[in-house]
């Protein structure tokens, strides 16, 4: 029979497989299932055949390969089912070496997991591969009978005997003591229950597939852990945001505690300013490295703004104010529920214009909410409330001097020399960033947070942020070789195509004016003070905007916070930059590219259905 591969079949075929597998139909329900699938006189049971795993295709290491030893252990399970046995592999060396547990499917220890035991034990590990099938019998030899036996173990006793195994393993004394742990599908659920029941004594995890443990339970995992997990495989990655939140957060609390231990206590109360020594120098600085980069890196006419450069896409949506709001969020644009037209831009960090993947790690969203009656801040608009926000819930810099230093040296292609710089680090505040920087998928499936603090109302402080509240496509196709240059807008388009998207807009009232600054950035806020709590909802409905008079619509808008109602002042520092920075770049901008600045109505209107005049005009 000749090897196929996954994308050889229909994504219905692989997912009815993978129902059999996990043990949710019977291979007589996949086979009438299959049916529908048998073509060009490929028959149902053929197809099972083609699926079904064909260990001898896996071998990589045989037996008896001179290079390795093997043998069969008994170990010893008081609180389990009373001993279980696996397959311990090691080189044919006397050297003491780390070691590694591999915990099998739901099957028990068939070929592929001794042999993935074999290229260990190549790879200089003692290897130990448990069977949790040995109160049964052990893996019968067949994958079906292997299913049948496993489903009548009690599981919290096969889980104590592979802990067992694991601390057999690590007290082993051919073994340094230090040990790792993977695993495949149930296994990598195991090895992620292994990593919190070990806690340090366990070196390292790498699961495959697997249900994640509970927040609770996350907390407790010290091991370093690199996960794996199948795009299609929803039945588990629906677990990974909350699993991935669990183990970052533990970190992310204490560098927030050391950056307060570090932190002088100021006489301020809530909601209160306090200005920067040499604020206006570093305004200036910084105005000055952008405005010289905008020079040298773009040509007259096709300026780009100087942070979050790139635009991903422009699209409509509607933030609808939510009916009963408490009196404290009752405040500003939110007082009354309402519904308004939007413009949102999605966009990358910049300063530069580059493929997605080497600019990953950071996305940015702003929202310019239109028809909002009353006075605003900043008079060049007259009726919009904007919103910016990033992926990282805390800024890259704390203040508007060190954000000085920063555009010096990215605009040198060398941000990370800021981060390390031995005259004045952030290493706390780089480990922030690294905490929540990942590979961006999809622009709609993205958390975005103010960073920043604004009034809610008079004498009251808050940040806001946008949660995703819609599934949507997250797949890079090409990966690890060459995606797309513009993938993230690709994804954004199939996602639009598909669905409607839908975030709640949240905000987070300051509640310690120390433990939650205005003047610094760079701190978390910290959600045990003061929860983040639902405002509004923010719809983006299903659409066509790839339109080039409607992406070249966004050279014409300007996003700035202090296009704001009172009630919402932005505070600190870095909002206080940001009103003279954001107004002089952008006229700055408009005035190279030649276009004029445009307070939208939501009332525009691309692509045919356009005004031939207006979109050649705005296309070119």
């Amino acid at each position: 029979m000749q090897r196929k591969k996954a994308s050889d079949f229909p994504q219905g075929l692989l997912d009815l497989f993978d129902a059999y597998v996990h043990g949710g139909v019977s291979r007589r329900t996949f086979l009438e299932g299959a049916q529908k699938f048998a073509v060009r006189g490929v028959t149902a049971a053929a197809l099972f055949d083609m699926l079904r795993p064909n260990y001898a295709w896996a071998i990589q290491v045989p037996p008896d390969d001179k290079r390795i030893t093997a043998r069969t252990v008994t170990v010893e399970s008081p609180k389990g089912t009373g001993a279980i046995k696996g397959y311990l592999v090691r080189p044919a060396t006397s050297a003491r070496l780390p070691g590694v547990i591999v915990i099998h499917e739901n099957r028990g220890l068939n070929p592929y997991i001794e042999d993935v035991a074999r290229r260990l034990a190549l790879a200089d590990f003692i290897a130990f591969a448990p069977d949790g099938l040995t109160s049964v019998g052990g893996y019968p030899g067949d994958d079906e009978k292997g299913l049948a036996a496993f489903k009548t173990v009690d599981p919290d006793k096969m889980f104590a005997d592979f802990l067992a195994a694991a601390e057999w393993l690590k007290a082993e004394t051919d073994c340094t003591g230090r040990i790792g742990a993977v695993g495949f599908c149930f296994g990598g659920g195991v090895v992620n229950k292994l990593a919190v029941a070990m806690g340090a004594d366990l070196g390292a995890a790498v699961p495959f597939y697997g249900v994640q443990p509970s927040a609770a339970d996350a907390a407790k995992i010290k091991a370093p852990l690199n996960a794996q997990y199948a795009e299609l495989d929803t039945r588990i990655t629906s677990g990974w945001p909350a699993f991935d939140a669990a183990l970052r957060m533990p970190i992310a609390l204490f560098v927030t505690w050391l950056q307060n231990m570090m932190r002088s206590r100021e006489n301020v109360g809530l909601a209160e300013e306090t200005l920067l020594p040499g604020e206006d120098e570093a305004v200036q600085t910084m105005i000055d490295e952008m405005r010289r980069h905008l020079v040298r890196d773009f040509p007259r006419g096709g300026f780009e703004r100087a942070g979050n450069t790139k635009t991903h896409g422009l699209v409509r949506g509607e933030l609808s104010v939510l009916d009963g709001l408490p009196d404290r969020l009752s405040k500003g644009l939110f007082a009354t529920p309402a519904a308004y037209p939007c413009w949102v831009r999605f966009s990358g960090p910049g300063p530069h214009i580059e493929p997605d993947i080497n600019d990953v790690g950071f996305g940015s969203i702003s929202v310019k909410v239109m028809g909002v009656p009353g006075e605003k801040l900043w008079d060049d608009e007259k009726h919009t409330q904007d919103f910016t926000a990033v992926c990282t819930p805390t800024f890259v810099t704390p203040d508007v001097r060190a954000n000085a230093r920063l555009q010096y040296w990215s605009r040198r292609h060398l941000p990370v020399f800021y981060f390390f710089d031995p005259r004045a680090h952030h290493l706390l505040d780089f480990v922030m960033q690294g905490l929540w920087n990942e590979t961006q998928t999809n622009p709609l499936g993205q958390t975005y947070y103010s960073c920043v603090p604004y009034l809610m109302g008079p004498g009251q402080a808050m940040q806001y942020s946008f949660w995703p509240m819609t599934e949507v496509p997250k797949s890079i196709p090409g990966l690890p070789f060459h995606p797309a240059e513009n993938y993230l807008r690709n994804n954004m388009v199939r996602t639009l195509d598909q669905k409607d998207v839908e975030f709640e807009l949240r905000v987070q009232l300051q509640t310690d004016p120390f433990l939650m600054p205005i003047e610094n950035n760079a701190v978390l806020w910290p959600t045990k003070l003061s929860p983040r709590v639902p405002v509004a909802t923010f719809r983006i409905p299903r659409q066509t905007f790839d339109y080039p008079d409607q992406f070249a619509f966004t050279r014409s808008l300007r996003f700035n916070p202090w296009h704001c109602l009172p009630d919402h002042r932005p505070l600190g520092n870095q909002s206080r930059a940001r009103k003279r920075m954001y107004d002089e770049l952008a006229r700055f901008r408009q005035t190279m590219n030649g276009v004029a600045h445009v307070e939208p109505t939501g009332e525009e209107v691309f692509g045919p259905a356009a005004p031939r005049s207006e979109a050649l005009a705005l296309a070119e």
